[in-house]
């Protein structure tokens, strides 16, 4: 597989014993609402921990609990809560990039972090919609086959985005 100079110096960086920096991200990979909000909140979030002892990995819990929490909420049917569950996790998610980069770090192990906390809340939101799905379809075959599908379509989706980033 061929790498490209970014991972090559990423890894010339990492033999050398230095803590790899993480690039940063094109704002073609943007969406609007990050733009628009979810960047604009996690940049004052930054911004008000940067001179406290928070580290950024703990932003990315902070990220992972909204997430897997919306994922709880949408199993119970709490409409509302779900979708301001999903903007906290959102813009903790942009946050804590944020945060390691104003600190001057930011590592692939730190990306890798986030990453896993991205994963749990998929799952979650797929587990929620499973729940969702069999309520509504009056079968909870139906309703796992559902969840199943969409979570095999994130997977898919998110496989193709990491590869455009590389």
């Amino acid at each position: 597989m061929r790498r490209s100079r970014a991972h090559a110096l990423l890894g010339a960086r990492e033999r050398r014993g230095e803590t790899p920096a993480v690039p940063r991200r094109p704002l073609v990979l943007d969406e609007l609402v990050d733009r628009l909000v979810s960047r604009p909140l996690a940049k004052i979030i930054a911004a008000v921990l940067a001179p406290t002892p928070v580290t950024p990995n703990q932003v990315t819990l902070v990220s992972g609990a909204c997430g897997v929490t919306a994922g709880v909420l949408l199993a119970l049917g709490a409409t509302w809560p779900v979708a301001l569950a999903l903007l906290g996790f959102l813009v903790f998610d942009c946050a804590d990039g944020q945060l390691a980069r104003r600190r001057g770090g930011g590592s692939i192990y730190g990306r890798a972090f986030d990453g896993v906390g991205d994963y749990l809340t998929g799952l979650g939101v797929h587990v929620g919609l499973g729940f969702v799905m069999s309520h509504a379809l009056q079968s909870v075959v139906a309703g796992v086959a559902a969840s199943v599908l969409a979570g095999a379509a994130l997977v898919w989706a998110s496989g193709l985005l990491d590869r455009y980033k590389r």
